[in-house]
């Protein structure tokens, strides 16, 4: 059976790990302005200054680059998401927030093309993506006020407070183009407060 993924080709030698690089550096450039589906290989080799013969002596074909952009995205978010437990501010939803909006705004081409996929393709989602959020959700559940609930709950609320942040960052900063976001015509700056607002009264 055919994996829909590709194969990675490892290189051996130190001058295909930075062939190996460039293709992958080249891809997310092109991906800051473009959905993944409507690259092509002659794009990508070329915005990567190499041959086209070059990129299959990588991977095999496109599809071939999604593993790896998963590993980066991972990378990406596990980063992200553990300095949450080192934030130092007075406003700590406040600064949750801020840091998720600027994460996503990094790397809106990277998270647009994985979200698209995850979507269309979720049995092809490599293992373990999802593995970063775990530290995401600790430090919202040490926001989470204990008063009058179980761990239990505070837990609960802790994930739900994320998937509140997190789905509507998605829509507002991956999508702004599109509804719901066009409808809701909100600016950055609006958006973070009434975020920030809403979690906190959610949270307590």
């Amino acid at each position: 059976m055919t994996d829909n993924r590709g194969t990675v080709l490892e290189p051996k030698q130190a001058r295909g790990h930075e062939t190996r690089r460039k293709i992958l550096d080249a891809t997310l450039s092109l991906l800051e302005d473009r959905h993944f589906e409507a690259l092509t290989i002659a794009d990508i080799a070329a915005r990567a200054g190499m041959a086209v013969g070059n990129f299959y002596k990588r991977f095999k074909n496109k599809e071939a680059l999604l593993p790896p952009l998963y590993a980066e995205y991972n990378n990406r978010f596990a980063a992200f998401a553990g300095m949450q437990h080192s934030l130092q501010d007075a406003d700590p939803w406040r600064a949750m927030v801020e840091t998720t909006v600027g994460f996503f705004e990094e790397n809106r081409g990277l998270i647009r093309a994985l979200h698209l996929h995850s979507r269309l393709k979720p049995d092809l989602v490599p293992e373990g993506s999802t593995a970063a959020r775990g530290s995401l959700y600790r430090a919202a559940e040490v926001l989470v006020s204990p008063d009058g609930i179980t761990q239990e709950q505070r837990l609960l609320k802790a994930r739900m407070a994320v998937l509140m942040m997190v789905s509507s960052t998605v829509e507002a900063v991956i999508y702004p183009e599109m509804t719901p976001a066009v409808a809701a015509a909100i600016g950055r700056e609006d958006f973070v407060r009434e975020l920030v607002q809403a979690l906190k009264a959610y949270a307590g």
